[in-house]
């Protein structure tokens, strides 16, 4: 990005930012609205900070690091899943909502974290994972055992008999004559895994280990209700709510239609989610019920001055979709839906007309008054550096920062971290092993590698001999949290 075409773009942000404080109503925030006028700093806590030394990020290491964030003014953080978990997709496969996984801690560390945290002005959002569970959880260890109704799990996951006229489902269960439809889950191939003991399919939009629970169950409903209580209760100060759009599944169970725009990769041995249009397992419009009564029933009554619980919501979809999840004045939904429209900001497209229509793409959809937010990078996409190249990454950041509304940013995103290499021999994500044909398209190890606090081994970040993944070999090339100082303290750094 040349200098030009930067001061270009501030200008233009500038001006839509100018258009948009004039329209909004309000001029002053209210202790309701911490949430406009925070930067919210996602944290993926397996990758953040190691204190005792198994190569993984913890909860400890996360509270040692609190000092780290006040100084480059966090005073939000969002925190990826540290629930109990057999961790087959890092910790969104839950098997306990109201238990901490040992990898991470003990609740007792979870409770001082969130102390120290308010104690400093920071909050905390933690991530919720509501449409699935692990296959480890008591509720599906029970649920698959019978369907009798004397189970009292028997209904809490979506699940449906083979095809009328399959043979033998225990030997064919893989067939397209016993697979209930077509539905093809993120991961790849069918979305039903077959259970002898229940001689039933179960539903999954992930991995099979990742079995959707039953929203058309109240007391699904209640359980999860009561989940996000448990956490409340502890001091948490929102959440931000995973996979929102798939809560609920069409009656009909209908094959899907086929995407005439996909094209199949080379050597492609399984279906791709890419292949199907999703007019039955996608934003289905129960969620809003759903949704509007977390926000009544569970976050109105916590808010109490002057402690706002927030709410957002993460979904893919254009901004019309998205738009919805907001709700209305008489119903509100999510403060916002995370809005992932700038990740689509490329080096070979980005320009001043790109910037300009994905911003008032947004703008213009959201409903009249609701509040805008900006998400550059996350643990499922490509870093800023990759995508505007490493020399261009702060004006990512400054985009971000000058957008109106709330800006969330990535952790290393202000040292100008990248993605790393991953061998396909190496990988850990279940995105990748699943699709060998088109592997790194699906991985997301490389945006995951660990923080890079400083030039001494695996850049501070663990005394293991292995970490969980790779630091990347930059570190050493002044790509750190320490180099950082370093340089805000050299007068002639301007960023500084």
């Amino acid at each position: 990005m040349t200098l030009h075409r930067l001061w270009t773009i501030c200008l233009l942000i500038g001006m839509i930012q100018t258009n948009f404080l004039l329209k909004a109503s309000a001029k002053t925030f209210t202790w309701r609205e911490w949430w406009k006028h925070t930067v919210i700093y996602q944290i993926y806590s397996l990758s953040f900070m190691d204190t005792n030394g198994d190569g993984f990020g913890d909860l400890n290491g996360i509270r040692s690091r609190l000092d780290y964030l006040v100084d480059i003014g966090i005073d939000t953080v969002w925190m990826t899943p540290v629930y109990e978990s057999p961790m087959k997709d890092f910790g969104y496969d839950i098997s306990n909502y109201t238990k901490i996984y040992p990898l991470f801690g003990t609740m007792e560390d979870f409770d001082a974290l969130i102390h120290e945290m308010h104690v400093k002005g920071i909050r905390l959002i933690m991530d919720f994972v509501p449409n699935h569970t692990s296959d480890k959880h008591k509720w599906f260890v029970e649920s698959r055992k019978s369907k009798n109704i004397s189970n009292t799990y028997r209904d809490y996951y979506v699940w449906k008999d083979p095809k009328t006229g399959c043979q033998d489902p225990d030997k064919n269960s893989r067939s397209d004559t016993c697979i209930p439809n077509n539905w093809v889950g993120h991961f790849g191939g069918s979305t039903w895994t077959w259970v002898p003991e229940r001689k039933q399919y179960y539903y999954h939009q992930n991995l099979k280990e990742q079995p959707d629970v039953n929203y058309r169950n109240p007391k699904i409903v209640e359980e999860m209700k009561d989940a996000l209580r448990f956490w409340l209760d502890r001091g948490v100060d929102g959440f931000r709510v995973d996979s929102i759009r798939y809560l609920y599944e069409d009656e009909s169970f209908a094959d899907e239609p086929i995407d005439p725009n996909f094209i199949p990769p080379p050597n492609m041995t399984q279906p791709l989610v890419q292949s199907l249009l999703h007019w039955y397992t996608a934003d289905l419009p129960e969620i809003h019920t759903v949704v509007k009564s977390w926000r009544s029933e569970v976050f109105a009554k916590y808010s109490t001055p002057p402690n706002y619980r927030f709410l957002g919501t993460q979904a893919y979809g254009n901004a019309t979709a998205l738009s919805l999840y907001y709700g209305s004045k008489d119903e509100p939904e999510a403060d916002f839906p995370f809005n992932f429209q700038m990740i689509m900001l490329k080096q070979e497209t980005l320009s001043g007309i790109e910037v300009h229509r994905l911003i008032d793409e947004w703008l213009t959809n959201i409903p009249h008054g609701a509040w805008p937010n900006w998400v550059f990078s996350h643990h499922g996409k490509d870093r800023i550096a990759n995508r505007f190249g490493p020399a261009n990454h702060r004006g990512g950041l400054i985009l971000n920062l000058l957008l109106p509304g709330t800006p969330n940013v990535y952790y290393g995103e202000e040292l100008g971290m990248s993605d790393i290499d991953i061998k396909f021999e190496d990988q850990q994500d279940p995105g990748g092993k699943n699709n060998p044909c088109c592997w790194k398209k699906f991985n997301r190890d490389q945006h995951r590698s660990p923080m890079q606090w400083d030039s001494n081994t695996n850049a501070g970040f663990s005394a293991s001999d292995k970490t969980w993944l790779p630091v990347h070999e930059n570190y050493l090339r002044g790509i750190n949290v320490l180099q950082l100082i370093n340089f805000c303290y050299d007068p002639h750094f301007i960023p500084c």
